[in-house]
């Protein structure tokens, strides 16, 4: 088969997606090829054109043509001949869209150039050599910035950071009380899924506040967590590779039991991804939108699971997507460092020099308003559909991390403030000032290290139980309230804790008052506590004391006091 011949079978047999992301390959190739760079047309390319199309036959003196033009920089020549061979092909007759028929060449005109390089040793080593350069380069800025990712973290219409004392704050919609993280301390990582909010502390358990629905708060016997990720749901990777979760499991989202060798996790709207140590992709949960179609993925480095969508960096710094549209959005993308799939804000992707940049959904493009606001542009000049958004996002610099709510993106800059674009709560959370949020020095994480070594509290260095509660100001052991209800982590001994931390420990009488109820509640217990009598008549009294606090406006929604 000859060089022609084989050519016109390739085209013939790709799809006009793969059409696509065929030119936008190889056009980002011919971009920063310098021995391809400086083209200009040239009489030699024309005749050669012309020879070319006249010949029923092709030959390799076609080949050495081709390739004498390719290494004289003439690449738009290249072009002008397949165009012209194109041209004279029937297949061009049958077209009638003209921007279609442009496009066509050029993608036939790639085809030639590929059919050159391809046999050129000395060009492909060089490309390979660059492939490896870039990839070095990128893994570089990626390792750079993986300590602060899981230090911003926005969902639906909150926001909450990490601060480089071990501390949360956090800004937004609260009816489910899922921005009440004002108690946590020794925190490593967070992530909000919208309703409710979770904390990663240094010693591998896991804190929760929020929506109880779903038993997605339900973290308290966690253990040697690595990492998390909330949505709907919570999942958290283990030190092991393997990946737990706190859910009702809807849609099969929850079924990690036999996942191994995970090293990144990701909690979508209904799904769930995990990143294997070797570069694949494995996902769960609802894929009526194909979003767990990840299996033939390769080379990841990052994962993140969207509302209908996921999204997979590649160790060359392009981006993989499952849904079409976004994949169509992405294919020009390069350079990405960090990833984040949303919902009504489609893809944003954090560019290895500090950018960002996002797709735009269908409902974004039309509200002129958010269009402008939030893009940076100006509304009026944009296109009537958003099939071919993806812009920069404002004058962002020197951002290290990225998070998507419902209608707003959160970016985390290197000196610990937080930028803010979007309506609604993002608007408002744009005005506000967060500084010092940022991963945890690693003196202070020694600190705490060396406390628990010790067996002291990492709060207060007082001294721990056995069971690793401290004394003075954690209520840890199995005290009455939770002997009596069978949990430390319930509504009624949530609203106690709350009591405990919010009232009576603001007053010398009352931190005295819980001390001496931490000395002996203990020991009552440990004589009656496995006695049904015990249980009944203590149960009765608690929830009165229960009911009379929450009567007082002592609320009972999930509480951390870590």
């Amino acid at each position: 088969m000859n060089t022609c011949d084989r050519i016109k079978q390739k085209f013939e047999q790709m799809s006009e997606e793969e059409k696509i992301e065929f030119f936008e390959r190889q056009n980002e190739k011919s971009q920063t090829d310098q021995k391809y760079r400086n083209a200009v047309l040239s009489k030699k390319g024309m005749d050669s054109a012309k020879y070319l199309c006249g010949q029923t036959d092709s030959s390799d003196e076609e080949l050495r043509s081709f390739k004498d033009m390719a290494n004289a920089g003439n690449i738009m020549a290249m072009y002008d001949i397949a165009s012209v061979y194109y041209q004279c092909h029937e297949y061009y007759k049958e077209v009638e869209d003209n921007s279609k028929k442009a496009f066509h060449a050029l993608v036939m005109a790639n085809l030639w150039v590929e059919e050159v390089q391809t046999s050129d040793p000395e060009y492909m080593e060089m490309q390979r050599e660059k492939e490896q350069q870039k990839i070095k380069e990128l893994k570089v800025v990626r390792e750079r910035i993986a300590k602060y990712q899981g230090c911003i973290s926005a969902h639906y219409r909150s926001t909450v950071g990490l601060k480089v004392n071990g501390t949360v704050v956090a800004f937004g919609e609260n009816s489910s009380k899922q921005c009440n993280t004002e108690n946590w301390k020794n925190i490593v990582a967070v992530s909000t899924g919208g309703w409710h909010t979770v904390g990663l502390k240094a010693d591998g358990t896991v804190v929760a506040v929020g929506s109880i629905s779903g038993g997605r708060c339900n973290t308290g016997s966690w253990k040697n967590i690595v990492a998390i990720s909330a949505s709907i749901h919570t999942i958290g990777l283990k030190a092991d590779g393997t990946v737990i979760a706190a859910d009702s499991n809807n849609n099969g989202r929850s079924n990690i039991g036999n996942w191994r060798d995970i090293i990144a996790i990701s909690a979508g709207q209904n799904h769930t991804v995990g990143l294997k140590a070797d570069g694949t992709v494995v996902a769960v949960g609802d894929n009526e939108k194909e979003q767990c179609e990840t299996g033939s993925w390769k080379n990841i480095v990052a994962i993140s699971a969207g509302e209908f969508h996921t999204v997979g960096l590649q160790a060359d710094g392009t981006v993989v997507v499952t849904d079409f549209d976004e994949k169509m959005k992405t294919l020009s993308w390069r350079d990405i460092v960090a990833i984040f799939a949303g919902d009504q804000f489609g893809t944003v992707g954090l560019k290895a020099d500090g950018t960002v940049i996002e797709t735009v959904t269908e409902s974004w493009a039309h509200d002129d308003a958010i269009f402008a606001s939030h893009l940076g542009g100006d509304s009026s000049s944009r296109s009537s559909t958003a099939s071919d958004v993806t812009r920069k996002i404002g004058n962002w610099r020197d951002i290290v991390a990225i998070s998507v709510g419902q209608a707003h993106v959160v970016g985390l800059k290197a000196n610990g403030s937080v930028v803010s674009v979007g309506r609604s709560y993002g608007e408002e959370f744009a005005k506000m000032t967060w500084n010092d949020i940022g991963p945890v020095p690693e003196e202070l994480l020694l600190k705490w290290k060396q406390r628990r070594e010790q067996g002291k509290c990492q709060n207060c260095e007082g001294i721990l139980s056995s069971g690793g509660k401290c004394k003075s100001c954690d209520p840890g052991g199995c005290y009455v309230a939770t002997c009596v209800y069978g949990s430390y982590d319930c509504p009624e001994v949530w609203t106690l804790r709350r009591y405990r931390d919010n009232s009576l420990n603001r007053s010398w009488f009352g931190k005295r008052f819980v001390q001496v109820y931490y000395t002996v509640s203990p020991k009552i217990v440990k004589v009656f506590g496995k006695q049904r009598w015990f249980n009944l008549i203590g149960k009765s009294v608690v929830d009165m004391l229960v009911k009379k606090l929450q009567n007082n406006g002592v609320d009972n929604s999930p509480y951390s006091d870590y």
